[in-house]
């Protein structure tokens, strides 16, 4: 059996014991993002196929909100067709066993390129798997995709210097593309950088080798943005009226790594997982929960990497490199408290784009994995023997003193207001200090006896060290519970479509503790019950739920609507909020706190065991989702958004345009509008208007509608700030508005075209170099 499947096996084997709860034991992961964001956006994904359409609009959240154009829905990633065939728990759960093997074969490959040992080349791949960052990021699923492809990308770009042909040039320009497609352009972001990196130690022979290699690297680029044109499009398109073209340097910088905390890199503390106090908590992590559950690179990674450093065997152009990313992507992970971050976003504005500079963490960890990789290898001679035992002892020492002395050195930064929890922290916190001084002086006493044997024998030790201390970072449960649906959910579902509007109490910590995150810990099954019982959004678009005024997470809403949107979810409500809720088609509102106004009525109070109960309001005068007025206003769009807030105008009688001829409100008008096919991508409607009128859609206004009246053409309106509007004459009309939005048709037509002539081109060169 070859070396290669050898190391391939190994990191099967370790990846399968590593998820061995979701693979065979029935459990499911649900943490972060996943159970709140990922699982209703695939749900929209999978509906949209199912009913027929295109699936390049998300009806649930933001009164439709593009699919293609926040990448991290996966939508044209192929390992994301897994959830067209299976529930979405256990697609999930495959995707990670995949993106596992592909991140550590690709980081032992990396490896293998450097030292062309398969020992170096396992060791790296199964430190990466073991390493905190790429272990937490399992629940950010696109990043953790695109980390996955990261080494191979590097891979590939090194082979292409090396020796620039056709073949190389398509693999590199496939892997990136994948990459792309897998929907985190920070991990793109990432790998280019990387890339010039590798290029900077070539030193004098850069002049030689690049423009030798220019012509093949330019094609490969170009052909992995024409592979991720589905994705990229799309996203530049909604980027430019976003608020993520304007991010501000505070909430770009959010989630930055302090440099205490920046300590768990080498030692096993978990700062920003303790139950820091309020202080602490503002001081070291903003205030909340850490982006990234563990930055633990792992046990043994120090001394090994001071290995792979010594190790005149490795081309010094590799560890200059591995060095340099190291340096670079530890002062990014730092963000605002190191002046580089703002020295990297001044030479390479396109940062700007780029939120929580913590996630650069993920290419420190690759790069301190294959260093370390490269570090078994060379424990051979006496230098490199004794920097390691020497370095080994003075780590053996760090993490014993704070073994023994962890009560006082954690005293300060802990909340006395949860003894019991402090307690626990503090005990799981010594424990993983002395297994790792443990194995630290095992592999300081192998080093100086010199039995190579016995090294990696610490280094297996290590990583099982290192994956019992992040042990708790993926939590998961049954998959019984991930398919827990609340009988209430039938109560909001209406012959005629409607918006639900749930308050976004993660915006208000001070308020959530009262309701959903109680001071003292509950089980992680009781946990998804109470969110799904809750209803906020967007985790209803799992049952066809539709919202209105939903917090713009991703910072990737119209501008229009996420001013409104915030407007909407003040602390206290604004005087047009019920206003607000009757123009959008809201007819429910779902709340943990009693409302008093006029126009609300109580509908239901659904007892939820744990929290306070959940009370579901109609609200009066909603608007429908389609109907027809005579009335229009000529407006610009800043003073269509304060149309809609003034009480003296009149919704059902009149809309506020931004293109268009004005209209009066005619006395006499009257009109019928039903919706006759609802998909994601497609509206029909029967319209009947006693007198010329405008007929609106309350779908969110995107580029990319069209519109039609008895299959004639016709403009689409911006209709009250937010949303559509057609022109149609008197009688009886079929009119059709149709999402084709031309930066989703194109990207996913390059998409399509490059993805089949790379297949072919690949399969052509493989055949001919088959040939006798």
């Amino acid at each position: 059996m070859s070396p290669r499947v050898l190391v391939a096996l190994g990191l099967f084997g370790l990846a399968v014991f590593v998820l061995r709860d979701v693979l065979f034991f029935g459990e499911a992961f649900f943490e972060r993002d996943l159970a709140w964001l990922y699982f209703p956006e695939v749900e929209s994904f999978v509906r949209a196929v199912a009913e027929g359409a295109l699936p390049l609009r998300d009806p649930s959240i933001g009164f439709g909100q593009p699919i293609l154009g926040s990448p991290d829905t996966q939508v044209l990633y192929p390992l994301a067709w897994l959830h067209l065939v299976l529930l979405p728990e256990r697609a999930y759960s495959l995707m990670v066993l995949a993106h596992f093997l592909i991140g550590a074969s690709g980081a032992a490959a990396l490896c293998w390129r450097m030292s062309r040992s398969t020992w170096s080349a396992f060791f790296a791949g199964a430190f990466w798997m073991a390493s905190g960052p790429f272990q937490s990021t399992l629940n950010l699923w696109h990043h953790f995709a695109g980390a996955s492809w990261m080494p191979w990308v590097l891979v590939a770009f090194d082979r292409l210097l090396e020796r620039p042909d056709a073949r190389r040039t398509l693999v590199l320009g496939g892997l990136f593309g994948l990459q792309i497609l897998a929907g985190s352009a920070d991990l793109c972001a990432m790998s280019v950088l990387l890339a010039v990196i590798r290029l900077l130690p070539e030193g004098r022979a850069v002049k030689a080798v690049f423009p030798r290699n220019a012509l093949m690297l330019g094609a490969a680029l170009g052909l992995a943005v024409s592979l991720g044109a589905g994705v990229w499009l799309p996203a530049l398109e909604v980027v430019q009226t976003s608020g993520r073209s304007a991010l501000t340097r505070e909430s770009r910088t959010e989630w930055s790594v302090h440099p205490l905390v920046a300590t768990e890199l080498i030692l096993p503390t978990q700062i920003g997982a303790l139950p820091l106090s309020p202080e602490s908590s503002r001081r070291l992590t903003d205030g909340r929960p850490p982006l990234l559950k563990s930055l633990f690179l792992g046990t043994l990674i120090v001394p090994l990497l001071a290995a792979g450093m010594l190790n005149s065997a490795i081309p010094r152009k590799y560890r200059a490199f591995l060095a340099a990313g190291l340096i670079l992507g530890t002062l990014g992970a730092i963000g605002r408290y190191s002046p580089a971050y703002d020295f990297m976003v001044a030479i390479l504005p396109p940062l700007r784009l780029f939120r929580f500079p913590v996630k650069a963490t993920l290419a420190v960890s690759l790069m301190a994995s294959v260093l370390a990789g490269l570090g078994i290898r060379s424990i051979r001679g006496g230098r490199e023997r004794f920097v390691v035992a020497g370095v080994s002892l003075l780590m053996l020492l760090l993490n014993g003193g704070l073994a023994t002395f962890a009560s006082g050195v954690l005293a300060p930064f802990v909340d006395p207001s949860a003894p019991a929890q402090v307690a626990e922290a503090i005990a799981k916190t010594a424990s993983g200090l002395r297994w790792s001084a443990l194995v630290l002086a095992g592999l300081a006493v192998s080093t100086v006896l010199g039995r190579i044997g016995l090294i990696r024998l610490c280094a297996v030790l290590g990583i099982g060290v290192t994956l019992f201390i992040n042990r708790e970072i993926n939590f998961t449960i049954s998959r019984e519970i991930m398919r827990f649906r609340p009988d209430h959910v039938a109560l909001l579902h209406d012959r005629e479509p409607s918006r639900l509007y749930t308050f976004p109490y993660l915006l208000y910590p001070d308020r959530l503790p009262e309701v959903l995150a109680p001071r003292s810990p509950i089980p992680a099954e009781s946990f998804i019950v109470l969110i799904r019982s809750a209803l906020m959004a967007p985790i209803g678009g799992i049952w066809n739920l539709e919202y209105a005024w939903d917090y713009d997470q991703k910072a990737l809403l119209d501008r229009t609507l996420a001013g409104l949107t915030t407007y909407m979810n003040q602390a206290q409500r604004p005087p047009s909020f019920l206003r607000l809720l009757q123009i959008a088609n809201v007819t429910r509102i779902a709340d943990f706190y009693p409302f008093t106004e006029n126009g609300l009525v109580l509908e239901n109070t659904i007892p939820i065991v744990g929290i306070r109960p959940l009370y579901i309001y109609r609200v009066s005068g909603a608007l429908p989702r389609a109907y027809a007025v005579s009335g229009a206003r000529r407006l610009t769009l800043l003073e269509s958004q304060a149309a809609i807030l003034d009480p003296r105008f009149d919704p059902h009688a009149e809309v506020a345009l931004t293109e268009g001829a004005a209209s009066p409100i005619s006395p006499t008008f009257v009109s019928t509008v039903a919706v006759t096919e609802r998909r994601s991508d497609r509206i029909s409607l029967d319209a009947t208007l006693s007198e010329a009128g405008q007929v609106v859609l309350v779908e969110g206004f995107l580029p990319g509608w069209q519109a039609s009246v008895d299959g004639v053409a016709v403009p689409v309106r911006r209709a009250n700030a937010l949303f559509l509007a057609a022109e149609t004459p008197a009688g009886r009309h079929r009119v059709v508005f149709t999402y084709r939005p031309l930066s989703a048709l194109l990207g996913i037509g390059l998409t399509a075209i490059t993805a089949a002539g790379l297949m072919l081109a690949l399969a052509g060169l493989r055949s001919r170099a088959t040939e006798p």
